[in-house]
């Protein structure tokens, strides 16, 4: 959303939508974490994740313009909850996660470019659930979907007119809303596990 144009030091409310559009792409890194079993079945744990990511997504924004969302890393710490029976598992999980994203509004015409970009770090909160399999020799397999909710945050962002001659200092004032759906899967290895 515009929430502003600041064209010098007079900023003028305009409280535009921008864009709304979906992103995809392909993630990698690594996961640490602790399990503990309680009796027969129960399974309690923590685990953290790092990954870096090649998630971006655009669309057309402001009639003429391009609106391009990046999600350069990944990051959680999460609680888990499951139930185990013999090799396999099936759990929930929960808690937090932080990501960097990059926004770029750009439009480029007749020799002219306007384009306004920032960066922000976001935390936010997931859910999950997975299942998991132990393939012997302390070594197991997982597929897990996350829910992730960055929620909304405000950023501004400096604004770029190439073409044109001199123009005095513009910035953007935006807000955004972002959420991601992850599905992964992995290969974990348990230390003086089976």
């Amino acid at each position: 959303r515009l929430n502003s144009l600041s064209i010098g030091p007079t900023p003028v409310a305009l409280g535009l939508p921008l864009a709304s559009h979906t992103g995809n792409g392909f993630l990698g890194g690594g996961t640490i974490g602790f399990n503990y079993q309680v009796g027969t079945n129960l399974v309690l744990g923590v685990e953290g994740d790092g990954t870096w990511t090649d998630l971006h997504g655009s669309a057309p924004c402001l009639v003429a313009f391009t609106c391009t969302d990046k999600t350069k890393w990944l990051a959680t710490a999460a609680g888990r909850i499951g139930f185990a029976y013999d090799r396999t598992l099936i759990y929930v999980k929960g808690g937090a996660a932080w990501a960097k994203h990059d926004h770029n509004v750009n439009l480029s015409l007749v020799g002219v470019t306007i384009d306004a970009s920032g960066s922000s770090t976001r935390t936010g909160w997931l859910i999950g659930t997975g299942i998991e399999q132990g393939l012997g020799s302390g070594w197991s397999a997982k597929i897990e979907y996350n829910y992730i909710d960055f929620g909304s945050a405000d950023l501004n962002m400096p604004v770029s007119v190439t073409g044109i001659g001199v123009v005095p200092p513009i910035s953007a004032a935006t807000s955004f809303n972002d959420r991601t759906h992850v599905v992964k899967g992995g290969l974990n290895y348990r230390f003086g596990g089976n």
